[in-house]
């Protein structure tokens, strides 16, 4: 049986989604506060209920958690109910996750330019490639670029002479070309 659900304000909650900061919960309903107005709306062991990907108990929810929440009416009354809840991250939890990942630039790609081909020279601070239309190109490493073989974040050191290679890359000030990400497969895993 779920509690009925109740806006503290006048006004009834809104079906649909709805972004606001979670503010309590009981054992049947939860708290939401969006707008400058607080709405309850009930939940049971059908709603789904997920923080990072993964699903979670409400006793989990921490006051203050930024949450997106999908609401509906049910039975004849139109009593509100939560279908699903979905903690937002924050902008310091998803910063602290990419560090923790090795990956301390922005999720977004960098680079508005992509080359792929076969390494020829290889240094520190930069690489070569031949590629298949544009001949060789010296393409600059930067301290932060980031290397991913076979879709896992590598050390630079794991690169090695003769990989293909697919470099996400832009131009400096200077017009040079600086590597932001190089993606490689081991040699002979192709299918």
């Amino acid at each position: 049986m779920m509690a009925p659900c109740f806006l503290l304000a006048q006004d009834s909650a809104p079906v649909g989604f709805l972004r606001g900061h979670f503010v309590s919960a009981t054992i049947s309903d939860l708290t939401i506060e969006a707008g400058g107005q607080q709405y309850r709306c009930g939940f049971d062991r059908r709603t789904y209920i997920e923080r990072s990907r993964q699903s979670i108990p409400a006793s989990s929810l921490r006051v203050g958690d930024s949450v997106e929440v999908l609401a509906d009416r049910v039975g004849p009354s139109g009593v509100c109910y939560t279908r699903m809840l979905h903690v937002l991250d924050s902008l310091r939890a998803r910063a602290k996750d990419r560090a923790a990942d090795g990956f301390a630039s922005t999720s977004t790609p960098r680079g508005d330019l992509t080359f792929s081909g076969i390494i020829l020279k290889l240094a520190t601070d930069f690489i070569v490639i031949r590629t298949r239309l544009a001949g060789e190109k010296t393409i600059s490493l930067r301290q932060d670029t980031r290397y991913v073989e076979e879709g896992l974040p590598v050390e630079a050191s794991a690169l090695g002479l003769n990989e293909l290679v697919f470099i996400r890359a832009g131009r400096t000030l200077g017009n040079e070309l600086e590597a932001f990400q190089v993606v490689w497969r081991r040699s002979g895993s192709l299918p």
